[in-house]
């Protein structure tokens, strides 16, 4: 048996909740530092679990953020932060 259900109505919209700006230094949420193998050689790359990030971390690369289901490397000149919502904000070297 197969059952399907349709419903219209008005939704009201999910509230975004902001989050106070904390630190900016990530140290918390540091899993190791890594050699890497670059372009221009291998350098030592912190890695840091997202999860554990919060609002007003923030670095610049080369770095990799790690979650269980997206990696995010960043290179040398390229910048982040969290925002107040726990987004991932880049800023990319030009």
């Amino acid at each position: 048996m197969n059952v399907r259900v349709r419903a219209v109505g008005k939704v009201n919209p999910a509230p975004l909740l902001e989050n106070p700006i904390l630190e900016s230094d990530p140290a918390q949420a540091l899993i190791e530092k890594r050699l890497i193998h670059l372009h221009r050689g291998q350098k030592e790359v912190p890695l840091y679990q997202w999860e554990l990030l919060t609002p007003g971390n923030r670095s610049a690369g080369p770095t990799v953020i790690v979650r269980n289901d997206t990696t995010v490397f960043l290179d040398e000149g390229d910048d982040w932060t969290i925002d107040q919502y726990n987004n991932l904000i880049i800023s990319i070297n030009q």
